[in-house]
């Protein structure tokens, strides 16, 4: 008797096929790993730094934490800011009211001034007292920060900017002068170690000058005059200030970032953020090494040259070449954003620097000052209406007079509204 015969099982094709596609895949998987965890490109970067005498740590950099007391006053100050937030903040949050880049010729609306009526005195006074302590130095509450710990508090020190200034705009001319030096010393909390940093920084600072410019015919009265004129000078010196410590310190924060991409990746995935969460990271880690190597030219023209007008240019003609290189090429991804960070940086920093040498001319009384933009190093130019000067205006970002154009140059009004495209225009009547 013969043995039933045993049938064979087979696999058929397609499960040949499954299982080859699967196991590609899951090397293409790991082949992904093992690249986004590769640093032989950062090591290559950081080397050439430390060549070039550039910093790679925040020890080396200097950083160091603000003693425990500074930090416990600052953390007491946004405890209690809870209480009483700006009111341009409730608005933005409410309504969309931004911050006007100028108070000159705006009366403070009704409801600011009900606004802040009705806050706590208590609550005000102690803020006072707390931010008089304060000794006009960036707070430093960690002094190692890296990619996935909060570096600063954005909200906090924007909010408490705009209430103080408020309360500038506000203040009886008896006491404006006090209030416009306590403003400073909270403008002066903020750091620069990193883009963001440094824009909430100059955009802070943008906001104080406004008030203090909006309040200088009630300054020539005030004791704290030549205190503010001080302060004016601090941060009317060049544009280009402490820059080079800017790029070392985004270059540390941004390696830290870029040697934790697998574990950022897998974490936005997870939180199903499928644009911010995926592609992104891809082009970060394939663009990176020329991004930083683009941050370390320009450390290297800081040192050659270090005018304004040479950085514009460079800055100007990175984009021409980036622009020349085709938008398809992904190695310019991160190059990209980083060009585009730096003129909006350059701009808050121009801005502001100009406006505190103009107010610092206009309370001491004296001719207008240097233009930084200028490559002549002719002065500010006045922007006339009907003969009187209502303001002054710098060369734009083409650093080519354009007759005081809101659009082009850098404008500021002194005594009256501008007008728009030209300074010098009657500016538009408010609606009722």
């Amino acid at each position: 008797m013969t043995a039933p015969k045993t049938e064979r099982i087979t696999w058929g094709p397609w499960w040949r096929a499954a299982f080859i596609i699967v196991g590609l895949l899951g090397i293409a998987a790991i082949t992904f790993a093992f690249w986004l965890n590769s640093d032989a490109d950062l090591r290559a970067v950081e080397r050439r730094a430390k060549a070039m005498g550039v910093p790679t740590t925040w020890k080396a950099l200097g950083r160091t934490q603000s003693p425990p007391d500074v930090i416990a006053r600052w953390e007491r100050i946004v405890a209690l800011l809870k209480l009483c937030p700006s009111w341009h903040e409730k608005m933005r949050i409410s309504a969309h009211l931004p911050w006007p880049k100028s108070w000159i010729g705006v009366v403070p609306p009704t409801a600011m001034v009900e606004y802040h009526a009705g806050l706590d005195p208590v609550t005000l006074n102690e803020i006072d007292d707390l931010a008089d302590q304060l000794d006009g130095k960036p707070i430093c509450s960690n002094a190692e920060p890296n990619y996935a710990a909060p570096m600063f508090d954005i909200a906090e020190t924007r909010d408490l900017t705009k209430l103080m200034a408020e309360r500038a705009i506000l203040a009886d001319p008896s006491y404006v002068g006090a209030a416009c030096v306590r403003l400073t010393k909270i403008v002066d909390r903020c750091e620069h170690h990193t883009f963001i940093a440094d824009n909430v920084a100059f955009q802070n600072l943008e906001i104080a000058l406004a008030a203090i410019a909006y309040r200088s015919p009630d300054l020539e009265k005030s004791t704290e005059k030549l205190l503010l004129i001080t302060w004016l000078n601090q941060h009317g010196g060049s544009a280009l200030d402490g820059l080079r410590e800017l790029i070392a310190g985004q270059m540390i924060i941004s390696m830290d970032l870029s040697r934790h991409l697998t574990a950022e990746y897998a974490r936005r995935i997870g939180i199903l953020l499928p644009y911010d969460g995926h592609f992104p990271f891809t082009l970060t880690r394939l663009s990176r090494k020329r991004c930083f190597v683009t941050l370390l030219n320009i450390q290297t023209h800081l040192a050659d040259t270090g005018t304004l007008q040479s950085i514009i240019r460079f800055l100007n003609k990175l984009d021409d070449d980036r622009a020349a290189s085709g938008s398809w090429d992904p190695r310019w991804y991160f190059s990209r954003i980083n060009i585009e960070l730096w003129r909006v940086i350059l701009k808050y920093r121009i801005r502001s620097v100009i406006h505190c040498r103009l107010l610092t001319s206009h309370l001491d009384h004296e001719p207008l000052p240097p233009d930084p933009c200028d490559p002549a190093g002719g002065p500010l130019r006045p922007i006339l209406r009907n003969g009187e000067m209502i303001g002054a205006y710098s060369l734009g970002w083409n650093l080519v007079d354009d007759g005081g154009d809101t659009n082009l140059d850098f404008c500021y009004p002194l005594t009256a509204r501008l007008g728009s495209p030209n300074a010098a225009d009657l500016p538009p009547v408010p609606k009722p």
